[in-house]
């Protein structure tokens, strides 16, 4: 609940209400981030969560993203779309770092 309300507070829209195909700005804490190799290259894929739901974000053609990292708490901008499993993702996101634990 604290991740949500700090979110609302901040002006951001909750995951539990975002869409496909819609430009938002979410604000949440990474709860994990991995690096996936694809073809030739790599992915860092991250979870934010935000308390009412969870959002894949992914760099595509990066091993690292300065200061993000599992409990770093952010707000990204950009749009939604779906992965093949259905999952929503926002590729390449614009990201202010808010803090990190």
């Amino acid at each position: 609940m604290r991740l949500l309300n700090a979110a609302l507070a901040a002006g951001a829209t909750p995951l539990a209400s975002v869409k496909p195909r819609q430009q938002v700005t979410v604000r949440g804490e990474l709860v994990s981030v991995t690096l996936m190799p694809v073809h030739d290259a790599h992915w860092l894929r991250a979870e934010l969560s935000d308390g009412s739901g969870i959002l894949n974000l992914v760099w595509m053609g990066r091993r690292t993203v300065p200061g993000i990292k599992a409990g770093a708490t952010l707000t990204v901008k950009g749009r939604v779309t779906l992965e093949d499993d259905g999952r929503q993702v926002m590729y390449n996101p614009c990201y202010e770092l808010e803090s990190v634990d």
